[in-house]
């Protein structure tokens, strides 16, 4: 299906032929940017440090954009660079396949998202910068082909441009709906792939919407502010993060299936810190 894969593998061999061991641990600890706690951790502090609105925008971008991502490599199967040859490889990884790159499409998709809300110019100038680096570390890492690359960022764009045209539509629909319509449509649609045994990749996109989703409709339940002071968003941002820290370690001692459940356990926490820094607030 892919046979122009032969002469990729072949560019990235010549490529990386010229890989000094000396960049070798900062490309290694620059793989932390396409991980699972990373894009959570972003998530969190949009959420507390900036706007909840705004962090809940985050969240459920980066479930679009994963979900989409989770869906397309499973759909395309082609495998990564040092799946094909492991001595390209600086990393170890579960995932066999590179196409679209996910750190590539979440790198955009940040960047094109930040700067849609916050017109500075220093901020377009880093965005770029993030974007470069994270693609080359995907290809550095062995972890993915120049063309793996290229679709993700062109992917990228296209739904966060997308999701950036829709999302107020969205959050007006949204407003509209009760809540506990949403849970125990969310609870059946869960139920339903995990009965069906569903692949746990999809599971865990499914359940970062369905956990957006439900933390918005928390929110609006309670009417939390947009803003706190900067002394509640701070401790805020420090327990969302010490839940995710916390999460992160049970998940080592649970099953594949149970990380959907931890993921959308996050994003309730951090709905209900905000509940709680409103009260402390008003206190």
């Amino acid at each position: 299906m892919f046979g122009y894969i032969e002469h990729e593998l072949a560019l990235i061999k010549a490529v990386l032929a010229y890989r000094p061991e000396c960049l070798n641990p900062l490309f290694i600890f620059l793989n932390h940017l396409d991980t699972g706690p990373y894009y959570i951790l972003v998530g969190v502090m949009t959420f507390t440090l900036l706007n909840p609105k705004l962090g809940k925008r985050c969240f459920l971008l980066l479930a679009l954009v994963f979900a989409s991502n989770h869906f397309f490599k499973h759909l395309l199967m082609q495998p990564r660079p040092l799946v094909l040859d492991p001595l390209l490889g600086l990393i170890q990884t579960n995932s066999q396949y590179g196409l679209p790159s996910g750190g590539a499409q979440g790198a955009i998709s940040l960047a094109l998202f930040f700067v849609h809300y916050y017109k500075s110019t220093a901020l377009k100038v880093f965005a770029v910068f993030y974007v470069v680096v994270v693609c080359i570390s995907r290809v550095y890492l062995g972890m993915h082909f120049f063309s793996d690359v290229i679709v993700g960022c062109l992917l990228g764009a296209f739904l966060t441009k997308l999701f950036l045209a829709t999302i107020e539509d969205i959050d007006a629909y949204m407003s509209k709906l009760p809540a506990s319509l949403f849970y125990l449509g969310g609870a059946f649609i869960m139920a339903m792939v995990l009965y069906f045994k569903v692949p746990a990749a999809y599971i865990i996109s499914l359940s970062e919407v369905l956990g957006v989703f439900s933390a918005t409709y928390l929110l609006l339940m309670f009417k939390a502010p947009e803003t706190y002071p900067l002394k509640i968003r701070v401790s805020n941002m420090l327990l969302g993060i010490l839940s995710l820290i916390g999460l992160m370690y049970l998940k080592e001692y649970l099953p594949q299936d149970a990380i959907s459940a931890l993921i959308f356990l996050q994003i309730q926490v951090l709905a209900l810190l905000h509940i709680s820094a409103r009260r402390w607030s008003v206190d």
